[in-house]
């Protein structure tokens, strides 16, 4: 690491240890207290917890997908060539290939997405899928799919309407999707949903009952 790139990374170590220090006590430029070590270390060091065992262990991966029904050119004008749902779906499923993963919770999926190419891709790969659209006049929604040889569905698939007509909190389109599934492997039932509740970070009243 050059002399300019260790600067700037103690200059952000300072600055993140003056808003931390008030919480456990250390002062900036020194040695944390609160790991005892360099300032940096309770902010972006991981620290791995051992599997106790095999049994049970399965990956997931969640994406939010950009559905191409929200895409416009205001907003992703610097990158049209790049932010096409064909150049974009080929990377998702090759990335879903490369991982390796046994679910997938995916947001912001087009109802024709889901009903055509996109999940016929990862049926190859040996998924199944479930979907629940956004209410009203929206075209996208959340979907979770499942690896054939791993899961078995438990009953129906749980669809859910954040949206309560009358209550002004709770006015939006937002949805989630849950499945009940049983871990072959495993021998046990799990719980597995995919949700995208309202974006605005202002609106921490609305995402609260929506979470609740």
């Amino acid at each position: 690491m050059d002399f300019y790139k260790r600067k700037e990374l103690k200059r952000k170590s300072t600055e993140a240890c003056r808003y931390f220090g008030s919480k456990h006590g250390c002062r900036s430029g020194e040695a944390c207290r609160f790991s005892h070590v360099s300032p940096t270390h309770h902010l972006w060091k991981r620290r791995w917890t051992p599997r106790l065992s095999n049994r049970g262990n399965f990956k997931l991966l969640s994406l939010n997908l950009l559905a191409k029904s929200l895409v416009t050119t205001d907003h992703y004008r610097y990158c049209l060539d790049y932010i096409s749902w064909e150049y974009r779906q080929k990377l998702i499923i090759n990335h879903v290939k490369e991982v390796n993963c046994d679910l997938l919770c995916f947001q912001e999926v087009d109802q024709d997405d889901f009903d055509g190419e996109f999940t016929k891709a990862l049926q190859h790969q040996g998924f199944i899928g479930a979907y629940k659209k956004r209410t009203g006049d929206k075209c996208d929604g959340c979907a979770v799919y499942f690896k054939q040889s791993r899961f078995k569905l438990i009953g129906r698939p749980i669809e859910i309407e954040f949206k309560r007509p009358g209550d002004p909190l709770l006015d939006r389109d937002n949805v989630a999707i849950a499945l009940v599934l049983q871990d072959i492997d495993a021998s046990v039932n799990i719980l597995v949903a995919s949700t995208h509740i309202l974006f605005n970070p202002k609106r921490g009243d609305v995402k609260l009952p929506q979470t609740n």
